[in-house]
């Protein structure tokens, strides 16, 4: 029959310190202390069947289990040691040797009288550590406490010693004290334990390792109606070493069978299969187990039952794993370089009976959800049961475009020879189309199989303007453009990795604004699909042939690209206008637009004179071509400078490097006639070439082209 167990816990005062106090002077104890079963029955002759009690049901009885208890007059005040705090050991019974192997303080308890003159028992108390099991005093209607935890007695009749003491006289540096127990101030009872035996067993899978958290059973066997039947005792659990082991048994027969179902150890061994043996291990404890000295001897050594072997029994089971990434090339296969996407959602769904394409589910039959793919890109879906066949899809997003695995509608296998398998050549096939993986396990797919660089690759848009001259149609370079959203005032995002390797991670930043090369090309790359506006930075000496903001749609996969149209206007100065600069400017202001000229020699004072000397006599020496080449040239440049400027401009001159006409039926670019008059100047070109190269800086000086002359007025 079983019995609950009931704790009193009653707030004391902490006694914690009392042992270290000087023994104070005390009365004899009066009264008696017993041990009794469980339920406080006395027991015959003190003769117990074990020390600790059974797990399974601690306040059982049988087994008896010695406990400490008032006794059969308990609740008589004279029967029994006066109210207050006490502590309780167990020793061998001459009281040298302590067997109580516990803190102290989970032995201390409380006697008190209620207002009816009943005694009771208080346990635990405060700060009792780790207290010992209680039980039901049935007889007395109070509480039985256990006394185990304790040693086995060295003594060879299995005799122990119970003591008890108040908290008070409690003293372990009195010399006449046992382990602080002074016996003129104690109450003991002695009982004793039968010999008992131990058992143990292994538990290990099909190569012999150790396996841990499987619960192991104990029965025992009982004839029911000439039958023998198994009547469950205890339970246990294997431990890191695979062993097992059960306590304080007596003479009889037992069985111990594993029970692969069981999660109470932590394992979970339902898939198991058992190898040996078939059934439950049975054994007998007989008296030469139980000692050599009586039938109340030591426990002898711990008997080994056998052995439980079993081997996993692995399902075929699959992993589907790969990798999202920005496809820069557009070829759909994943290249060195290449960056990884995170957030991405790849779902996984595999075929039912009929064909159908249904959501996945795992070995346990649980629904695979969808995954976002991690910084690194990557997906793997595992756990997954063969022989199957699944299909793996990414989710789109609006502004890319899916370019691998194979977008075509003609099933390709493993179309860029990457798909790797473990353990190589499984029996798998993984063939793409309309962007979708499709793999199939086949009836021989191992235990494990995993299939890997199942990649799914995407690529952006790419928005490119170029600077043309309206006239000449050449490239040109250095104009300044800024891309924005459709508003044309919220600069657009581009997916870039700002600081190049170890930097800024990938991710969407702004656009920065982009000047044209020398193809008179700028662009910028990784922008989604959509509609977008470019505008163009204001340039001076320049007119606007096509708008300054214009409007473009950008295509995933693909480049747009915008054209704008400039014309330079050839707005000449002439030498004479230069000669007299003073007119117009201050010598301050005239330095500076002396700057980077072929007057530019040695400081304002030094340019001023270089100047002044070119312009002097110009136009009085007709056949000093290499003067009037210097002075072209220098009038040139100096409008190039004025034209850049905020300086007075009355007569309208207006030149850039791209300024561009016809002279003579040939076409020609100002920058260009430039390089030649300068490269002509220091390598002393022939006369013809001074007089070509005159002529064309005596055409720019002298034009006044504020149209373009290409376009119809």
């Amino acid at each position: 029959m079983r019995r609950s167990i009931h704790v009193i816990v009653v707030m004391c005062l902490m006694v914690g310190m009392t042992a270290a106090l000087p023994n104070p002077a005390s009365a004899h104890l009066q009264g008696a202390v017993w041990t009794t079963a469980a339920d406080g029955a006395k027991v015959n002759a003190n003769l117990y069947d074990q020390k600790c009690p059974p797990l399974a049901d601690p306040c059982v009885t049988p087994p008896l289990v010695p406990f400490l208890s008032g006794g059969p007059n308990f609740a008589s005040p004279t029967r029994w040691v006066p109210d207050g705090e006490y502590y309780f050991q167990v020793t061998d019974p001459s009281g040298k040797v302590l067997l109580s192997n516990d803190n102290i303080e989970a032995r201390r308890f409380e006697v008190a009288t209620d207002g009816t003159g009943k005694k009771y028992v208080i346990y635990p108390l405060g700060g009792n550590p780790a207290p010992h099991i209680v039980c039901n005093d049935f007889i007395n209607g109070n509480l039985t406490i256990a006394l185990c935890p304790f040693d086995d007695t060295p003594n060879n009749g299995g005799v122990y010693k119970l003591w008890i003491t108040r908290v008070s006289d409690y003293n372990p540096s009195d010399p006449h004290a046992r382990f602080g127990f002074i016996p003129a101030y104690c109450k003991t009872d002695n009982f004793k334990v039968k010999g008992l035996a131990s058992v143990w067993g292994e538990k290990v899978d099909d190569v012999d390792d150790p396996v841990e958290g499987v619960c192991i059973i104990l029965y025992e066997v009982k004839k029911v109606r000439g039958q023998e039947t198994l009547v469950e005792i205890d339970r246990t659990c294997t431990d890191g070493d695979g062993e097992f082991s059960f306590t304080n048994l007596p003479t009889g027969k037992y069985a111990v069978d594993e029970d692969l179902l069981c999660t109470d150890c932590g394992g979970d061994f339902a898939d198991w299969e058992r190898l040996s043996p078939a059934g439950p291990i049975y054994f007998n404890i007989t008296k030469a187990d139980v000692g050599s000295k009586g039938k109340n001897a030591q426990p002898g050594l711990p008997i080994y039952v056998g052995q439980f072997v079993n081997e996993e029994a692995f399902p075929s089971v699959a992993a589907l794993q790969g990798v999202k990434f920005l496809d820069v090339d557009g070829d759909g296969c994943l290249d060195p370089g290449e960056t990884a996407l995170a957030g991405w959602e790849i779902c996984l769904e595999m075929k039912n009976g009929n064909g159908s394409w249904v959501q996945a589910v795992d070995l346990s039959d649980t629904p695979v959800p969808c995954q976002t793919t991690g910084a690194d890109g990557s997906f793997n879906f595992g756990n997954l049961p063969v022989p199957m066949t699944y299909r793996i899809s990414e989710t789109p997003k609006p502004g890319w475009l899916q370019t691998g695995p194979n977008p075509s509608s003609t099933e390709m296998e493993d179309p860029c020879g990457d798909i790797t398998t473990d353990p190589p050549g499984a029996d798998v096939l993984a063939v793409a189309v309309l962007g979708r993986w499709i793999v199939n396990f086949g009836e021989t797919a191992d235990v494990l199989t995993i299939v890997d660089n199942l990649n799914f690759g995407n690529q952006l848009a790419e928005v490119c303007v170029e600077k043309l001259d309206a006239c000449t149609e050449l490239p040109i370079e250095g104009f300044e453009f800024m891309l924005y959203e459709s508003d044309c005032e919220t600069p657009a995002m581009q997916f870039v990795d700002p600081d190049g390797p170890g930097g800024v991670p990938w991710g969407w930043y702004e656009v920065a604004p982009k000047t044209t090369d020398a193809t008179g090309t700028a662009c910028w790359e990784n922008v989604l699909g959509g509609d977008y506006c470019v505008v163009e930075t204001d340039e001076p000496g320049w007119l606007h042939v096509t708008p300054l903001e214009q409007p473009v749609t950008a295509v995933a996969g693909s480049t747009t690209t915008l054209t704008f149209y400039n014309w330079a206007p050839s707005m000449g100065l002439t030498p004479g206008y230069w000669k007299n600069w003073r007119n117009h400017y201050t010598s301050a202001q005239f330095c500076e637009l002396v700057q980077g000229t072929v007057a530019d020699v040695d400081g304002c004072t030094a340019d001023i004179a270089a100047a002044d000397a070119i312009f002097e006599h110009w136009d009085a020496s007709p056949g000093d071509e290499m003067t009037i080449v210097l002075a072209f040239l220098l009038a040139n440049q100096l409008t190039l400078n004025l034209t850049q400027s905020d300086l007075p401009n009355p007569s309208e001159g207006s030149l850039v490097p791209g300024s561009s006409l016809e002279c003579s039926g040939t076409p020609l670019v100002l920058g260009d006639v430039i390089d030649d008059a300068l490269a002509c100047l220091g390598d002393s070109c022939s006369r013809d070439d001074l007089l070509t190269i005159k002529n064309w800086l005596a055409c720019f000086a002298e034009s006044r082209y504020s149209t373009p002359p290409c376009l119809p007025i």
